[in-house]
């Protein structure tokens, strides 16, 4: 998405997966999570967000975790983030 006389600058963002659903439902992966850059993104190609839902983070699967909710992480979990991280074990 470029720069137009309505916005600051251009939105870039690194490549990504899109999938129509169905006519009202898209599936997109990015591999980086700006501030609202997939709302940004659809309203200048003409379309209002409604939900926008999270599913997964780096390694970690977010399943049916309510709103606001936590849990505890599993020990594959912890590893995988650490190695997504580059963090030491």
């Amino acid at each position: 998405i470029s720069s137009s006389p309505e916005t600051k600058g251009a939105v870039k963002v690194f490549p990504s997966r899109v999938i129509q659903r169905n006519p009202h439902c898209v599936e997109i992966t990015l591999h980086e999570g700006r501030r609202h850059i997939v709302k940004r993104m659809f309203f200048k190609l003409g379309f209002f967000v409604v939900d926008l839902v999270r599913v997964k983070i780096a390694n970690l699967v977010l399943d049916n975790l309510p709103e606001r909710a936590c849990r505890e992480l599993s020990g594959a979990e912890l590893s995988g983030l650490r190695r997504y991280l580059q963090m030491p074990e």
